[in-house]
């Protein structure tokens, strides 16, 4: 397994349930400030779905291209 498999599994198990814990729900607009590559940006757009909003903030322009690249290719709503 690769340390991209290994990520997808936390974020689609632990991060996401740790989300949900701390209080994020499905219609919440939220902003991931100092993003980076997304690795809690997707995890949250899964949480708050398509009534919500997640704002993915960072002053790298690089990784921000890098997050919208891999919105469309999920076709998430970026």
């Amino acid at each position: 397994m690769g340390i991209e498999e290994e990520i997808r599994r936390w974020q689609d198990g632990e991060c996401m349930e740790t989300m949900r814990q701390g209080g994020f729900k499905a219609g919440d607009r939220v902003v991931d400030s100092g993003c980076g590559i997304g690795n809690y940006t997707f995890p949250l757009s899964r949480v708050v779905r398509e009534k919500g909003e997640v704002y993915a903030v960072d002053v790298d322009r690089y990784v921000l291209e890098r997050i919208r690249e891999r919105a469309k290719s999920r076709r998430a709503p970026f």
